[in-house]
Order: C-alpha cells, then structure tokens, then sequence
C-alpha cells in the first residue's frame, strides 16, 4: 500500500500539468520527474493506485486522465479552504473579568496566507533564473529548482493562489538555502546573492 501523502503530491502534480483541462492527459513520465526521492516503481504503484480508487483513467501508454472524483480531490488539495481554528473557553462564573468573553465562548481564527507582491515574485524569479549556474546545484535539484520557478510564473499570469505560491516558494528556499548561503561569501556579486536570500526569506 502506497502512502496517502504520496498519491496526494501525484495528484496535484499531475493538475500543475494539466489544470482546469479535464479532458487533457498527462504523461506519468513528465510528471515523475518531480519524485527523484522515490523510486520508480514506488511511483507507478501510487499511479495504479489512484486508477483503482477511481481518481485517475487510464488512458494507456503511460497517459492518465482526470476522472471527475479526482479532479476535485486534485483541486481541493490545490486550492484548500481557509484553516478555521475553533477555540472552546471554559472560564466560569467570572464576573469583571478582562477576558469579557463569557462562559463557553468560541473564538474564530481565519489563517490567510501572505505572500509577496507579484513585482518581487517576478523578480524572483528572474534572478534565480539568469544566476542558476552560479549555485552548482544537482541536476535533479536544477530541475526542481526550474519547476518550481515555472510554478510561479504561471501563477503571475492571473491572480497568484497564495497556497500553490507559498508552497513554490519555500521548495525554492529549501533547495537553495545552503548554496545560496556559500555564494555570500564568495560570489563576485554578493548583492545578487543578497537580494535573492531576502526575498525568499518572504516566503
């Protein structure tokens, strides 16, 4: 049995590729080139399983599809609603008190995500993208580091979904952090390294 949490990065892999396209397939081999740290047969029992719980058609050669179930799962995952955190208070009799909320009170907390503006997103990654050589990186980190740069550029097309935002931005950070953090002290243009390093600290 594959993990839920795997199956759960497939489907929204696959509607990065594909989106709002319900009727469009996607080639498994283009979307497994995001799980280098799984193997190859791990990924393709994830897929069966996603066909057998009626998620994905299979649409043969290695092509999926969306069945209706699964683009909705897809994109709740994309697209979560508000996080409401409902605090329970059981204070009792109090009389005076500053808390002034009463007994059994409930206090909702609505999480939003903030995220930068689109000018220092699209900035972003234009750095990134013109010093990508400079960071040495692996050619599986490259390639991760390139599809999440295109993940945001996508998003800057229409109004960013700050949740899919976010997600990029702190993959980007993890990827480069440890690299870009070398480059401060030894790049030709540190500023370069500066600016990149304090707009992914947004994130």
């Amino acid at each position: 049995m594959v993990s839920g949490q795997l199956k759960e990065q497939i489907l929204k892999a696959i509607f990065r590729k594909i989106g709002n396209k319900t009727n469009k397939n996607a080639s498994l081999m283009e979307v497994i080139i995001g799980f280098d740290h799984i193997t190859k047969d791990t990924f393709f029992d994830a897929a069966i399983e996603l066909v057998n719980e009626q998620l994905l058609f299979d649409r043969g050669r290695g092509y999926v599809a969306f069945t209706p179930d699964g683009w909705d799962k897809a994109n709740s995952l994309m697209y979560p609603a508000p996080t409401v955190n409902r605090n329970t208070l059981n204070i009792g009799n109090v009389h005076n008190s500053p808390i002034q909320q009463g007994i059994n009170s409930h206090q909702d907390q609505t999480t939003i995500y903030s995220i930068p503006p689109n000018d220092d997103l699209q900035r972003l990654v234009e750095l990134i993208r013109e010093h990508l050589e400079e960071l040495r990186l692996s050619p599986e980190n490259i390639r991760k580091v390139k599809a999440q740069l295109a993940t945001i550029e996508a998003q800057l097309i229409d109004e960013p979904n700050p949740t899919i935002i976010k997600e990029a931005g702190r993959s980007l950070k993890n990827i480069t952090e440890g690299a870009i953090g070398s480059l401060l002290a030894t790049a030709a243009q540190p500023g370069v390294w500066q600016t990149i390093q304090s707009l992914l600290a947004l994130f």
